[in-house]
């Protein structure tokens, strides 16, 4: 059976953080305080068409970040828990506002009324990301595993493997009279069967298609057995 061997050949780990203060974002839940305004909503930085009774918010454009396509900004759907003056709201993050301050939120006027009256135009704010989310970190693994046969692979031996109906291989070459391929004498030598043996090789010259049986006869020597012969004598 050949020999595989398994080599982890790179392992990357890249952590791309796209936030203008990464070292606050990168804590879970980080606690930001701004300004919050309201603003009539349409059409979002996120790709999105909002209304204004939708609870949304814009983010301000340094923690926006500069992504390549704004409609795929991980930002984008992020969930923010604010408090204001006069209560809290969960909004949804699906627009930036450009001339918002870090920390600052833009909400629609239906948000805006959980945490303010309209009528106050600009308030404090404090909020968290609910999910721990707004980090806009990427992180990129790659695993590259090469499989190489190894240098020296094992060999596959045919020795004491039945031989009938197949040919023994150059390393147990010789099939004997019980059918198993091997390169002893008792594989070689007598009975060994040349048409299932590698090459033909049998060592011995009494291999099976060699070896002729002479049937031995048994000499018979005659015997012939001489008569007697009696003398007689004669009456007087």
């Amino acid at each position: 059976m050949s020999k595989y061997t398994f080599t982890t050949a790179l392992i990357f780990v890249i952590f791309f953080i796209t936030t203008a203060r990464s070292n606050l974002l990168l804590q879970k839940r980080d606690s930001f305080s701004g300004d919050g305004t309201y603003y009539n909503t349409g059409l979002g930085a996120c790709g999105v068409v909002n209304s204004d009774s939708d609870l949304i918010a814009a983010i301000n454009k340094p923690q926006w970040g500069d992504p390549a396509n704004p409609n795929q900004n991980p930002i984008c759907g992020k969930q923010a828990y604010v408090t204001g003056p006069k209560g809290s709201v969960t909004v949804k993050i699906m627009d930036m506002c450009p001339e918002c301050a870090y920390g600052s939120l833009d909400f629609s006027p239906s948000a805006f009324n959980y945490i303010a009256d309209q009528s106050a135009g600009r308030v404090h704010i404090t909020w968290s990301w609910v999910d721990g989310g707004g980090t806009n970190t990427t992180i990129v693994v790659q695993l590259a595993i090469t499989v190489e046969p190894a240098v020296n692979q094992a060999k596959v031996s045919l020795a004491n493997v039945q031989c009938g109906g197949a040919t023994c291989t150059s390393d147990a070459p010789c099939c004997s009279q019980y059918n198993y391929c091997g390169s002893t004498s008792d594989h070689c030598g007598t009975g060994c069967q040349p048409g299932k043996s590698f090459a033909g090789k049998c060592t011995a010259s009494n291999s099976a298609q060699d070896v002729t049986t002479t049937k031995p006869t048994t000499k018979v020597k005659k015997v012939t057995k001489k008569k007697k012969k009696t003398k007689t004598s004669s009456a007087h």
